[in-house]
């Protein structure tokens, strides 16, 4: 189980595991995508970065996550570099 931090302590700017919904649109209804360790720490299972849920928010609203777009400066960007996790979709 994780560690619960006392007031004083400092808690991590960011964890190995996030918890995040999508419903709607093309997504698989009830599905439950990945595991953890036994403490909830760390992926188990089918870990994905946050560009990967990036990715998959674009692809759902029907935008293609390797659209390039140009900053002020006209440089390339890849607006979602990540890859879709293609197994949310129905």
């Amino acid at each position: 189980m994780p560690r619960l931090l006392l007031a004083e302590e400092t808690a991590p700017t960011a964890g190995n595991c996030i918890l995040f919904f999508l419903e709607g649109g093309p997504m698989k209804r009830g599905l439950v995508y990945g595991t953890s360790d036994s403490t909830g720490a760390y992926p188990a299972s089918m870990p994905v970065t946050p560009e990967d849920v990036t990715a998959t928010i674009f692809r759902a609203l029907g935008v293609p996550p390797e659209t390039r777009i140009y900053d002020q400066s006209g440089r390339p960007h890849t607006l979602a570099p990540g890859t879709p996790i293609m197994d949310l979709f129905a």
